[in-house]
């Protein structure tokens, strides 16, 4: 195995411990959305979970006659953010190893990444507050920076409709099983995603579809390849292969795991449209983190998946050391 390739299955390999999830809130309806999906993800072991909320307040006041009661402002802030975070946290604590409160104060998405350094998180969850078209390709947002930025994964989080079907209970093992894509485009890339999602416990019923989009710039308006026939289906099958493979630890979850391989013009616009055909709730998307001035960046297939898929997005980092 190459030096590069084994230094990646070593980043990959599961490492041992609980999972350590980071849920930010700003206590919106979004907010509300992210916990409730993060509680209900279908952990192999309780998580150690964090949930904080970032106070935006300047520094220091805007007039000279706050001076004297800023202090007093600041720590009445605090302690209302704590006071409600302690009613987010609640439905953590009977499945998790322990929670905790965190109230930062400055830059939200500043404060949230810095949060999930220091505590060496492996997810960070957080709702999304556009949901409309434009909302969602709009630049600078919280989660839109927060994706883009973190060390590792994030699970943005959009409504689908799964908290509001019928029979929605509190108890979130009583919700219909979830329904995922995970689009694999590299083999790097399709191990970080896989194998992250591989460390969860989905259970019987859940539907995870593993798709590869084989991007063909030869395309023409009607789908048509100038690529010969049979070594496009040779490029097919192989692929196939590649994602029964990558399925097999996924169905030892207990999971139902369908492969999809798929020509297109663009990666991103074809993951975009078989998720909305098979209704997923989330799509998770490997990505490797390019490196920026800021840390890391998102790459292309996952910005536009990020941008314009309706529900969730799942972006894969890996798991923590």
């Amino acid at each position: 195995m190459p030096a590069s390739a084994e230094s990646m299955y070593d980043l990959l390999r599961p490492h041992p411990g609980p999972p350590r999830v980071l849920l930010a809130t700003d206590f919106s309806e979004a907010s509300a959305e992210a916990a409730w999906l993060a509680v209900r993800l279908p952990y192999r072991e309780a998580p150690e979970v964090a949930v904080l909320n970032v106070v935006s307040a300047p520094t220091q006041p805007s007039s000279v006659a706050l001076f004297a009661v800023w202090p007093e402002i600041m720590a009445k802030l605090h302690a209302d953010a704590a006071a409600r975070l302690e009613d987010v946290a609640e439905p953590f604590r009977p499945m998790a190893k322990f929670v905790r409160t965190v109230v930062r104060r400055g830059a939200v998405a500043d404060q949230i990444l810095t949060e999930a350094a220091s505590s060496h998180s492996e997810l960070i969850v957080i709702g999304a507050q556009g949901h409309s078209a434009v909302e969602r390709v709009l630049l600078g947002s919280v989660s839109d920076t927060v994706a883009t930025h973190a060390g590792c994964s994030t699970l943005v989080v959009r409504p689908t409709g799964l908290r509001d079907e019928p029979g929605t209970a509190a108890d979130a093992t009583e919700q219909r099983p979830l329904r995922a894509l995970v689009a694999v485009d590299e083999t790097d890339q399709a191990r970080r995603a896989v194998r992250e999602l591989q460390s969860y416990h989905w259970g019987p019923g859940a539907e995870i579809t593993l798709l590869h989009v084989m991007e063909m710039y030869g395309l023409s308006s009607d789908g048509a390849s100038e690529v010969d026939p049979d070594i496009l289906q040779e490029l097919k099958d192989a692929s196939l292969a590649e994602l029964e493979r990558l399925a097999g630890p996924l169905r030892e979850t207990g999971a139902g795991v369908t492969v999809d391989v798929r020509t297109a013009r663009r990666a991103g616009k074809e993951i975009v449209r078989r998720a909305q055909a098979c209704r997923a709730d989330i799509v998770a998307v490997g990505d490797r983190g390019r490196p920026s001035t800021f840390g890391v960046h998102l790459g292309s297939v996952s910005r536009h998946v990020l941008r314009h898929f309706e529900g969730s997005v799942w972006i894969c980092r890996g798991r923590r050391a």
